[in-house]
């Protein structure tokens, strides 16, 4: 049923097909993006490789799973409409919020919005919206097997597109498993395109006592340490307007606190365009 309602985007070249870890459309400027804090808490958006491209239909990447409970939220974004009230976006990946879930388990999960997550939209399926069809992935289910530090490396595959046919914007999870969709009528500008794609993590800062969370982003390791240390997203592609996977352009890296937690992005044919980001939080040159 769900394979003969959409057309999926087709590999343009005879590469391994690439599957997003976490993919979503939004639309805000960085430094006013607040999704999970309230009152004086400070969202870190502390980096995010940027592709800017306009009719963007999707986008896909794999993300490394990690062991340490400490990070908010890993994700993609999909993002349409201006940078105000109508900001339209899509967002999947992985996080750790003991106020959403009661423990620090990092857990697949989704979420929507149509006015700049002021009053529609949000996570999972916790309010209806996003239409799930698969019984075989649980969303705000808790990621299993996970990475630990200089041992076997894991990470988990996601991509969100737009199907021509209906409009729908569709989820998929690993290797070619549909979780479900978000219908077209949901949205104002997302019924059209997504005009930006963003890939990165946050973590919620309140400062307490006058210094920086001690929050660790991915693994807590800085990008440099590579591969098997620092955590990573890999094979990131974008769907074109044609409906084709495409590498992305004219990236741009933002660490917003580099002291605290950096990024470094490079491109090989093995992971295709791809980066290590993460850090420790609160150390001697970060306070």
């Amino acid at each position: 049923m769900a394979s003969s309602c959409c057309s999926k985007p087709q590999k343009t070249s005879t590469k391994p097909p690439i599957i997003c870890t976490f993919v979503c459309f939004l639309f805000v400027f960085l430094s006013r993006y607040t999704p999970v804090c309230s009152g004086s808490s400070q969202t870190n958006r502390t980096f995010r490789p940027l592709h800017e491209l306009r009719n963007m239909k999707g986008v896909t990447s794999y993300l490394r799973k990690i062991n340490k409970p400490a990070v908010k939220t890993i994700q993609l974004w999909v993002i349409s409409g201006s940078f105000a009230n109508d900001l339209n976006t899509i967002e999947a990946g992985w996080q750790v919020s003991p106020e959403l879930y009661g423990d620090n388990y990092p857990r697949f999960f989704t979420y929507w919005t149509t006015d700049a997550y002021q009053a529609t939209g949000c996570y999972n399926l916790l309010c209806s919206g996003f239409v799930q069809i698969n019984n075989k992935i649980a969303i705000g289910a808790a990621i299993s097997p996970r990475s630990s530090y200089n041992t076997r490396q894991y990470d988990i595959g996601i991509m969100i597109w737009k199907d021509p046919k209906h409009g729908n914007w569709w989820l998929e999870f690993g290797p070619g498993l549909l979780v479900g969709y978000w219908p077209s009528f949901l949205f104002s500008h997302l019924q059209s395109h997504a005009s930006m794609v963003q890939f990165g993590g946050e973590i919620v800062n309140s400062r307490s006592g006058g210094t920086h969370t001690s929050t660790q982003m991915g693994s807590g390791r800085f990008a440099d340490e590579g591969f098997g240390k620092a955590s990573y997203f890999r094979n990131l592609q974008v769907v074109d307007w044609d409906n084709n996977l495409i590498p992305p352009n004219n990236l741009h890296l933002l660490a917003d606190h580099p002291n605290c937690y950096d990024i470094r992005a490079w491109k090989n044919n093995a992971w295709g365009t791809y980066f290590y980001y993460g850090g420790p939080g609160r150390n001697p040159r970060c306070q």
